[in-house]
């Protein structure tokens, strides 16, 4: 859809965009509270009420920034859109960890330093993309530090990919964490397109983000924790 979209052009990978990424997003809400109700103790639940949260500040966003761009024709970015993506953002790290608590006797420190160095690399590399921005104004800023929050997200979700690896969490756990991944691009790649005045909604940067909130549909919804440490038990005993 983002391919055919984007060789129509402009304005029609535009709309695209626009009309994707809402149900997409949706999805997201309506699979972190399946995750809630399916929950069978209270640090799961726990755990997808923070996704949930994550999901609905984004879908929020999502709904604002195409009411912006769809129907009032002003410009979607800065907008009321970005607190939803920054509150969403906030929360993500809590998500992860909460995502990695049954799992803390497998995590040693040469794992928690490998990811806190990838995701360190990952906001040295953001801010180097931001010195040549001076931030006067808020849209700069924001340009600026999204993609340096999501380096700090990635440093517990690369934990969650080392495990996956090591098979002590599943891989849909691990989908998670590429979605985030690709999320992180997508930032990227927003910031140095707006930067140079290429950006449009749809362009190539949206696509990332289109891939990260799918991956994050399947990783929330297939992930199954319970199972992963009921075989674990057993083997351990």
């Amino acid at each position: 859809m983002w391919s055919t979209a984007y060789l129509l052009g402009k304005e029609t990978s535009i709309k695209m965009n626009d009309f994707v990424t809402i149900p997409i997003t949706l999805l997201m809400v309506m699979t972190g509270i399946y995750r809630i109700l399916i929950s069978k103790d209270k640090k799961s639940r726990n755990t997808w009420i923070l996704f949930s949260i994550f999901a609905m500040s984004w879908s929020i966003a999502e709904h604002i920034w195409s009411l912006d761009e769809l129907i009032l024709d002003v410009k979607p970015f800065p907008s009321f859109a970005d607190i939803g993506y920054l509150v969403g953002t906030i929360i993500l790290p809590a998500f992860f960890i909460m995502l990695l608590l049954p799992f803390k006797k497998f995590i040693s420190k040469q794992f928690v330093t490998i990811s806190v160095l990838i995701g360190l690399s990952i906001v040295i590399f953001a801010t180097y993309l931001s010195w040549p921005i001076i931030a006067n104004n808020f849209g700069e800023f924001l340009l600026s530090i999204y993609p340096i929050l999501d380096g700090v997200v990635l440093m517990p979700a690369f934990i969650i990919i080392i495990l996956g690896i090591k098979k002590k969490m599943n891989f849909s756990s691990s989908l998670l964490c590429f979605a985030m991944i690709s999320i992180a691009i997508g930032d990227i790649l927003f910031q140095i397109t707006t930067t140079n005045g290429t950006y449009y909604s749809g362009s190539l940067s949206d696509l990332f983000f289109i891939l990260g909130y799918t991956l994050f549909v399947f990783g929330a919804y297939n992930v199954n924790s319970s199972g992963i440490m009921q075989n674990i038990s057993v083997r351990d005993i």
